[in-house]
């Protein structure tokens, strides 16, 4: 017999056991936008005004509100929803739409602009914001070695 977590919402006869497992379903959608908006904040990555971060901040949580709503129809009984029907099948197929769209949407916004981590402009940073070349022979391993270095501290 397969396992009560693995079989859709409709299957469920009990309105105990779904409007549980539905809740569950949900907390955990909330608790992922939760954390990972929580992450990038607290790494600095959503104070800029660019695409991609109004994507997490938006297009993400209205990922999981529309992944919330085609669970509750898709769970609903047809008995209960013999009114709606018409309106029950749009949104079953609008549902998933909109959320394929934002996930190309925040696919394209990635692929777009991937850096999402702002640097903090101080008064240390305008000092020293070059990097001095080396001196020796160009493209060599000396080089390579003297200007590496730099260029990590600089990024750091």
């Amino acid at each position: 017999h397969p396992s009560v977590f693995i079989s859709p919402l409709s299957n469920v006869k009990d309105p105990q056991l779904k409007n549980l497992s539905y809740l569950g379903c949900v907390v955990c959608l909330v608790a992922i936008v939760y954390l990972v908006r929580k992450w990038l904040q607290h790494y600095g990555n959503l104070n800029s005004s660019s695409a991609l971060v109004l994507y997490i901040r938006w297009g993400f949580p209205l990922i999981a509100v529309s992944i919330s709503c085609y669970w509750a129809l898709s769970a609903g009984t047809e008995d209960s929803l013999a009114r709606l029907r018409d309106l029950t099948q749009l949104a079953l197929v609008a549902f998933p739409r909109a959320v394929y769209s934002l996930a190309v949407l925040g696919f394209v916004f990635l692929l777009w602009n991937p850096v999402t981590v702002f640097m903090k402009r101080t008064q240390d940073s305008d000092a020293d914001n070059t990097v001095t070349t080396y001196g020796g022979a160009p493209g060599s391993q000396a080089e390579l070695l003297h200007v590496i270095p730099q260029i990590y501290r600089k990024m750091q």
